[in-house]
Formats: C-alpha cells, sequence, structure tokens
C-alpha cells in the first residue's frame, strides 16, 4: 500500500516508496552513536551472561547465541526497537500505526539458510508483516550480513498448508525447509 501519488510525499520519499515497491527493502542510516551500539551489545552481554533466554535449540545454526526479546529487558534494546526513524518509515510506506512486536538479537551471524519468513510468521492478509535488521558493527560478505532476494516480496506466497505440507515443528524444520 504505497501512496506513491500522495501530494504530501516529498520527491525523495516518493523515491524510497518506489524503490521499496520494486526492490522489497530499504537502507536507511539511523544514525546511533557508538556509545548508544555499545549499550545495546552490552546489554546483550548481560542477558547472556544473567538470564539468557535463548532460541530453542532446533533453531540454532552454529554455536553463537541469540537473545530473544531482549527488550523486556533492555531498555536499549527497547528504544531501538522503537525507533522513530524506523517507524516513521514504516508509517509512510504502509499508511498505518506500526506494532513492533519481537526482538532478536545476534551475536554472530546467524548462518540460516535462505527462507520464506511468513513462514514462520505472517499477516492476515498477508504481507504486512515487515522485519528491520539493524547492523551493530560494519558489515560485509564474510561476517554474517543478511541476505535477501531482491524482488523476493513479489513472489507468491506459499506456506506449509498451500503445499500440503504439515507445519514444521522444532527439531524437523530442516526436512520442511
Amino acid at each position: 500500500h504505497l501512496l506513491l501519488n500522495d501530494e504530501n510525499l516529498s520527491m525523495k520519499d516518493k523515491a524510497m516508496c518506489s524503490e521499496f515497491s520494486d526492490r522489497g527493502f530499504l537502507q536507511i542510516d539511523l544514525g546511533l552513536s557508538d556509545e548508544q551500539i555499545d549499550s545495546i551489545r552490552n546489554d546483550m552481554n548481560d542477558i547472556l551472561e544473567h538470564d539468557a533466554k535463548l532460541q530453542p535449540e532446533g533453531y540454532q545454526y552454529n554455536e553463537h547465541p541469540r537473545v530473544f526479546e531482549g527488550w523486556k529487558r533492555s531498555q536499549n534494546i527497547l528504544s531501538l526497537s522503537l525507533n522513530e526513524k524506523v517507524l516513521d518509515m514504516l508509517r509512510m510506506l504502509y499508511d498505518r500505526e506500526p506494532i513492533p512486536f519481537q526482538t532478536i538479537n545476534f551475536t554472530h551471524g546467524s548462518d540460516q539458510p535462505l527462507h520464506s519468513d511468513s513462514l514462520h510468521f505472517h499477516t492476515i492478509p498477508e504481507r504486512w508483516m515487515v522485519g528491520v535488521w539493524v547492523a551493530l558493527e560494519d558489515m560485509d560478505e564474510d561476517n554474517g550480513s543478511l541476505s535477501y532476494i531482491e524482488g523476493s516480496h513479489k513472489l507468491p506466497f506459499y506456506d506449509f498448508q498451500y503445499m500440503n505440507l504439515e507445519t514444521a515443528k522444532v527439531g524437523e524444520q530442516y526436512d520442511k525447509y
């Protein structure tokens, strides 16, 4: 639901809407300070050391832990998940109020195979879920940066039921993929 004809949008905003429509993603600078990034990373380490809520074992792709729902224990992670630049961008793109609902903080690249997030969670109607990935370090092809197939957001939506497959259970997701 892009508002390309909205006369209230600047030319820059219209270009970003068009890019998002074509490519399926946008890259924006959140302007995070080194102090903000360090605070988030320190909170992640503290959570892992004292109160780890890690991803269930069946969904680990390497030995590096992940912090799930860190926003519940860290004001810094909560603040990042409520970043106004991100929320404003989503308001513009979808003409709706965004609802942040989950955080996963990675200590290293996940090594996940290419997959569709919609197999794990999606919206009804389809295609209203947006994943926001924030790199807390400089990224390159060797340190676990995110992989995305440009334009894949325009592919048909498939779920387990459509493919006549039983929904994957923890520990069996590799077979279903």
